[in-house]
């Protein structure tokens, strides 16, 4: 018998308190995700799906990037030039007309 169990049966490092529970826990989910994988590994239409969902999300990422980046690009201008305190008295005098509407 290769194992060596103590006494009370012991003999596996995670069978008793935090560690044992944690590490089934871990263990069962490091299953559950190779399980996920042999069945894309095995499916060519969900492989192919996924792989055209994670390049049409890659896509949407880069696009928002080059949309966003002449925002950010003046928001960083508008810091520079009028510091936090001008980016403080814009947003209140916003939420000032917002609260007592135009009039």
């Amino acid at each position: 018998m290769s194992h060596h169990y103590s006494e009370h049966g012991h003999g596996n490092h995670r069978s008793n308190g935090f560690n044992g529970y944690y590490g089934h826990q871990g263990h069962n989910e490091h299953n559950k995700w190779l399980i996920i994988l042999e069945r894309i590994r095995d499916n060519p239409k969900l492989k192919s799906l996924l792989i055209i969902a994670g390049i049409a999300i890659l896509l949407i990422v880069i696009l928002l990037i080059v949309l966003l980046f002449p925002l950010v690009i003046k928001l960083f201008n508008f810091i520079m030039q009028n510091g936090l305190q001008g980016i403080w008295d814009s947003i209140t005098g916003f939420a000032d007309k917002l609260l007592k509407g135009t009039k």
